[in-house]
């Protein structure tokens, strides 16, 4: 009899403590998917470039933040003349769980159906390209890791502007900056 109650309470210890662990993985995987340490958003909304890293002349003009990305605006110098648009640029930073590979390189080969002027950019992030438009607009793309940046300048945009500052996200995400 003894042998059957120690047998009995090994086998609830057992249990009970299969029980603790079971709901402790369960509430570490939630709180990874709800705000753990180092969420895919919480890579979206960090990455900011560094002032002294933006084209001459060019400010922050806006931020906003949305569930899995953060949105960006930048403006240039106000233009010498009233005839011209002041440049801005429009960025979005976006964190892809999974699928950041395929997301820019379907962004290139739309931009290339579109018969934008596509030229491949390997020398910022893990995969870039820039793309410009008939109307001469200029859009770039660089992907470091699962953080995807799309820039968009306008057509009184310089793509030189456009590039410094895609170095600028390059540079925020780690990276060298490419060539310039």
């Amino acid at each position: 009899m003894d042998r059957i109650d120690g047998t009995a309470r090994s086998g609830r210890m057992l249990a009970a403590a299969a029980l603790v662990l079971a709901v402790v993985a369960v509430g570490l995987a939630a709180w990874q998917l709800v705000g753990g340490p180092d969420t895919c958003q919480q890579q979206a909304w960090d990455v900011e470039p560094d002032a002294n890293d933006l084209p001459d002349g060019w400010a922050l003009s806006a931020s906003q933040y949305d569930l899995s990305r953060k949105t960006m605006s930048f403006v240039g110098a106000l233009p010498a003349d009233e005839f011209s648009g002041q440049a801005a640029i429009i960025t979005t930073i976006t964190c892809f769980p999974e699928g950041a590979v395929e997301a820019v390189t379907r962004s290139q080969e739309a931009a290339e159906d579109a018969e934008q002027s596509v030229v491949a950019r390997d020398d910022l992030g893990d995969q870039a390209f820039s793309a410009v438009d008939p109307s001469g607009a200029t859009f770039m793309q660089l992907r470091s890791g699962n953080v995807v940046v799309y820039l968009a300048g306008t057509p009184d945009t310089a793509s030189t502007d456009v590039e410094r500052l895609a170095s600028a996200f390059d540079l925020a995400l780690g990276g060298d900056g490419g060539e310039i």
